[in-house]
């Protein structure tokens, strides 16, 4: 993703000439930057033109208008298909209702707080001068129905879920799906994905609830 990023992405691509080939999404960038991509790039360059011009980055923008604010959370939609995600993790921060709250946006000096008590899931814990975001803003593709990444995160998934084990957890989305996610999703070649054999972490000690509302309760609020 970029928005006159014209000093900076010169660097990036070349630092990419490894891979297959660069997808780059523009957010109305004035300062030439995909042209300063493909020039500097000997492999292919997909380039997507951002159609919307009231972007997220006016509400990142205006959140930090008052200085108060230390960080952004967005709640994450982890998509099935087009129109279903795995729904769990409820929770209210700072009055607003939350789906497995992200803190992705952040002031210099927040550090990484483990999620559990064994250490793992290190996050960004929100204060109450986070601002939430509860909308159509974060999407994760790794348990998409035609992925082959492993389940490397959702401990009370078996490490490759099968369609019969997300099924009690799926829901429809309560919005379209945005047009530029969509298109990502169009773009990826899931049929030559590779067969991932090997999990980072947590691949053993799976806990699978016997009543699939278990999981709607944030760790954090179970910690209470």
């Amino acid at each position: 993703m970029v928005h006159n990023m014209a000093p900076f992405i010169g660097a990036c691509v070349q630092s990419l000439q490894w891979t297959d080939g660069i997808f780059i999404y523009d957010d109305h960038s004035t300062d030439g930057s995909v042209e300063v991509a493909q020039s500097q790039s000997e492999i292919p360059i997909k380039v997507e033109y951002s159609k919307n011009k009231e972007s997220l980055r006016s509400k990142i923008i205006d959140s930090f208008k008052n200085h108060n604010t230390d960080g952004i959370a967005f709640s994450i939609w982890h998509l099935y298909d087009e129109k279903q995600y795995i729904h769990f993790w409820e929770t209210k921060i700072n009055g607003v209702d939350m789906i497995d709250p992200h803190t992705r946006i952040i002031k210099k000096g927040r550090h990484f707080v483990p999620l559990f008590e064994d250490g793992s899931h290190p996050i960004l814990e929100p204060t109450k001068n986070t601002i939430c975001f509860h909308g159509p803003y974060h999407f994760h593709l790794k348990y998409h129905y035609k992925s082959t990444l492993p389940n490397y995160s959702i401990y009370f998934l078996p490490e490759r879920p099968r369609k019969e084990d997300v099924l009690s957890y799926l829901r429809p989305l309560p919005f379209e799906l945005p047009n530029d996610v969509k298109s990502a999703i169009s773009l990826v070649d899931w049929d030559s994905l590779p067969p991932y054999k090997e999990t980072p972490h947590h691949s053993s000690e799976r806990v699978k609830f016997t009543d699939p509302r278990e999981a709607l309760i944030h760790p954090k609020d179970k910690n209470i």
